[in-house]
């Protein structure tokens, strides 16, 4: 069975990054512009733009996303995809997926101090 839209969008509020990102990103080529000392009037007035078109054009966002869900998902599976993205199980996977970056710059950092003690190879 199908699962409704409504079901979709809760599993997009609760597994997704929320829709605001996109803002803020909008919001941070801005500053980024400001800080290169490329901003303008004109500029500012693109920026605005793009923010308003952003958020103008979020159900389309969220209608087509849910829609894939739907395509993608049977009720049943988008069922237990929101019982666990709501509970305890997903903030220990979260801090997993977290703590695997850490082991990645650890074990990079790792590499290069033993390369830089093994000095033939340079």
């Amino acid at each position: 069975m199908t699962p409704t839209k409504e079901h979709a969008l809760e599993l997009m509020r609760l597994s997704m990054p929320p829709f605001e990102n996109f803002l803020e990103h909008a919001a941070a080529l801005h500053t980024e512009c400001e800080k290169a000392d490329a901003i303008t009037p004109e500029r500012t007035k693109l920026f605005e733009q793009y923010k308003d078109a952003l958020v103008s054009a979020r159900k389309e966002y969220e209608d087509v996303i849910a829609s894939f869900i739907c395509d993608y998902f049977d009720t049943t599976e988008v069922t237990t995809l929101i019982s666990f993205y709501s509970g305890p199980a997903w903030k220990v996977v979260a801090k997993a997926i977290g703590l695997s970056a850490v082991v990645n710059n650890l074990g990079t950092v790792w590499q290069t101090k033993v390369l830089e003690r093994c000095p033939d190879v340079w």
